[in-house]
């Protein structure tokens, strides 16, 4: 059984690993909390059915490595693999299948591609949380496309993308976002 100290390192090892772009997808950000154990991060949908979406999620690595990760995301989004009561992402192979070959990188390109439009017409029903969703999606696409819009819309109202989190957005006035905006130049050109 491996110690708390060693299971810190190799969490903190693979979070340094995520810096490649190989091993965190585009549109995504990861921070871990005061516990190395819990993940916060936000995905930017870019594409899709759920463009423009921006959904914020958990990862626990309670058990890791010896486990596989759990994620919940932090609002309700209508997709077949997310459970509509606790918000819960069925993780697929990994869940009965979690080995040393996997990392956490893994995971988080199967939160990315959860939502491409590929993944969802290859998901087994017996594998489905959400299985309304899927029926939906497979009987009725262009209602499916509506309520995964929805998702996408809701996720960016204010009470939704501004509230107090671990990963908190903030308003920025004209002012602020200009000087950001020079800041980021600035630092960019050195």
């Amino acid at each position: 059984m491996e110690s708390e100290y060693l299971k810190g390192l190799n969490v903190l090892i693979e979070y340094k690993n995520l810096i490649s772009e190989m091993n965190c997808p585009s549109g995504m950000y990861v921070v871990p909390s005061e516990d190395l154990f819990l993940w916060h991060g936000t995905l930017f949908i870019h594409r899709g059915y759920y463009k423009e979406g921006v959904f914020k999620f958990e990862v626990s690595l309670k058990n890791y490595p010896t486990e596989c990760p759990t994620v919940k995301f932090k609002s309700s989004i209508f997709h077949p693999l997310i459970d509509p009561i606790d918000n819960m992402l069925y993780l697929g192979k990994f869940e009965n299948k979690w080995s040393n070959q996997f990392y956490i990188s893994h995971i988080l390109h199967y939160i990315k591609d959860i939502f491409k439009s590929q993944m969802i017409q290859d998901i087994n029903e017996l594998y489905c949380p959400h299985l309304e969703a899927l029926k939906i999606f497979k009987g009725e696409k262009q209602r499916f496309i509506q309520l995964a819009n929805q998702s996408a819309v809701k996720s960016n109202l204010e009470d939704e993308l501004f509230k107090k989190d671990f990963i908190q957005f903030k308003n920025l006035s004209d002012g602020e976002y200009a000087n950001l905006k020079l800041k980021m130049n600035q630092y960019m050109n050195k």
